[in-house]
């Protein structure tokens, strides 16, 4: 669920355009939020045009650049991007797992994301199937299908996205088996990802970096779930990190803005090695879980409102320190759902910074305390 204070992009539905024999389902990407300002800037197209238009012209037969849409398939052979509305073929390089290289169309694809990533088109969208690591060194927007997988190799990082203040990456929608690393000064939207195991952290962010987190499940990292250090702001929401440990005086989420927006809300922290460091002011845990980690819950100068904090040990508006009856544990975001009687339901803030949509992309009404809003 979420909707982000911030000018980035808001999720959609990620459909799987059919690039294979087999390749033939359907996902749906969540109708987007405040599509107006959805925006990765210029960035995003090397010549600063990113065709997938705000107009509100109806739905094209073929489904036409600029037209409507919630799954690829009615974009032709563009795609439909997070704003709701299709990008042109001449944009999208397609991927599909194969030997030797294509052009990039959806007759001849690119066979691994580093091929499409030595292009021009300012899209990418990756078929299911497994693929090797990439760094990516120029603004694109990235899509999954379902059962894409992308493998960090003998590395920590399965995605790398170099450090540059002109580079805007946005990825939606897919498996990544390792690190994701944004160096110095890119910015990085991350949607509907699944992030791990990796012996690494599992999001490393360094400074100046503007981040958005959204909609994600972080797991099984050996050194933590996320470390965010003097990035320049950050808005992390409806996202879980679980079943990963920590290194040094950090917890297993590492909290450090240079700037604002600093959001995290309505995410889950639990049954990690440690729970939430705050480096710095500014950093607002808001409808957020952090129960059944080692040690320390959340730092000292965290500060928190409307959360479930285990042993209390933050002050702040209607917090409170009970169990909050999750369903099971393990590592699956569904072991994180609220149980039926849970503290959590309807116990949360409406306000300016809580997501309008959950992990599911349910519309949250009077908002739980977590990722997922329990129906």
């Amino acid at each position: 669920m979420s909707r982000l204070s911030f000018a980035l992009l808001l999720t959609v539905t990620l459909p799987l355009a059919p690039l294979c024999t087999g390749c033939t389902e359907e996902v749906t990407i969540a109708a987007p939020l405040d599509a107006a300002s959805a925006d990765l800037g210029d960035g995003a197209r090397p010549d600063g045009d990113a065709r997938a238009r705000d107009g509100d012209g109806g739905a094209d037969e073929d489904g036409g650049e600029g037209s409507p849409c919630q799954t690829h398939s009615q974009c032709g052979d563009g795609l439909c991007a997070s704003n709701g509305r299709c990008v042109e073929a001449d944009d999208v390089a397609h991927v599909s797992p194969c030997s030797g290289s294509g052009d990039g169309s959806r007759q001849n694809p690119h066979c691994s994301p580093s091929e499409a990533e030595g292009g021009r088109r300012p899209f990418m969208l990756l078929a299911p199937g497994t693929y090797d690591r990439v760094d990516i060194e120029r603004s694109v927007r990235i899509y999954g299908s379902p059962g894409t997988i992308i493998e960090r190799g003998s590395v920590c990082s399965a995605i790398k996205v170099k450090g540059a203040p002109n580079i805007s990456v946005e990825i939606v929608g897919l498996e990544a088996r390792g690190q994701v690393l944004v160096e110095e000064g890119s910015t990085l939207t991350l949607r509907q990802l699944v992030i791990g195991p990796s012996p690494c952290v599992g999001v490393m962010a360094k400074k100046n970096v503007h981040l958005v987190i959204d909609r994600c499940f972080v797991s099984s990292h050996t050194l933590g779930g996320a470390e965010l250090e003097d990035v320049a702001d950050y808005v992390i929401t409806n996202s879980y990190f679980v079943k990963s440990g920590h290194q040094d005086m950090h917890g297993t989420v590492y909290l450090e803005a240079l700037g604002t927006p600093a959001v995290f809300a309505n995410n889950t922290v639990a049954d990690n090695d440690a729970g939430v460091t705050c480096s710095g002011g500014g950093a607002l845990l808001l409808n957020t879980i952090v129960w059944g980690n080692q040690g320390t819950a959340v730092s000292s100068n965290c500060t928190a409102s409307h959360s479930d904090i285990e042993g209390g040990v933050v002050s702040g508006p209607s917090n409170i320190s009970v169990d909050p009856a999750f369903v099971g544990s393990g590592t699956q975001a569904a072991a994180y759902r609220l149980g039926p009687g849970s503290p959590c339901i309807d116990a949360g803030a409406q306000s300016g910074d809580t997501p309008a949509l959950d992990y599911d992309g349910e519309q949250r009404t009077a908002p739980d305390i977590g990722a997922d809003e329990r129906l």
